[in-house]
């Protein structure tokens, strides 16, 4: 291996020893509980280094949840082989555990998102989760399960943007109800509708 390429490897280990630091922390202590100071200081690792990586504590956050795709990718094959719809619960379950896992970060997440016009305008640009329910969609139209005059993209960019109002619903009712419960109850009342 080269010079550059043990560079970037040690890069990237980097970049993952302050996330996974960053997330220990913030999940114990808070967003605003934990300083970039304390994140190094757990990590190992000088402040440079630190902003090296990320800009600011506001861009480390934007980062924290790049695993959700991740996350949802490793669902998404593992169920590759079921009914596109039952895939598709599959995704939604994953997605809700996940969104109720971050807990507190994720109020500070939208709270930070939605405070920057830019980055709000591309939420849905490359979301990896609205791109998965078009596929299974896609698949069940294909097998006769949803009827061929629903448009897939159309539904999947509904589902996505219903379900994201769920999680803000459920940051804003200060996380009083189960996510998972709520959305696959919704979920079920989708397929009713499909089928009606």
């Amino acid at each position: 291996m080269d010079y550059n390429e043990q560079r970037k490897r040690q890069s990237q280990r980097t970049e993952a020893l302050i996330l996974d630091t960053a997330l220990r922390l913030m999940q114990k202590h808070g967003f605003d509980g934990v300083s970039i100071r304390e994140i190094c200081r757990e990590a190992g690792i000088t402040t440079g280094a630190f902003y090296h990586h990320f800009t600011s504590k506001d861009v480390l956050l934007l980062a924290c949840f790049a695993p959700l795709k991740e996350h949802l990718t490793t669902v998404w094959a593992a169920h590759a082989h079921v009914a596109p719809m039952e895939q598709l619960r599959q995704m939604i379950v994953a997605y809700a555990e996940y969104m109720s896992h971050e807990g507190e970060l994720l109020s500070k997440y939208y709270q930070y998102r939605l405070g920057q016009p830019a980055m709000s305008a591309s939420f849905d640009n490359e979301d990896y989760l609205r791109h998965a329910l078009a596929q299974a969609l896609r698949a069940a139209q294909e097998q006769g399960v949803l009827p061929s005059r629903i448009s897939v993209n159309e539904t999947a960019a509904f589902l996505h943007r219903y379900y994201r109002g769920i999680v803000i619903d459920w940051i804003l009712q200060n996380h009083e109800y189960s996510l998972k419960e709520v959305m696959l109850k919704d979920f079920e009342l989708l397929l009713s509708l499909f089928s009606g």
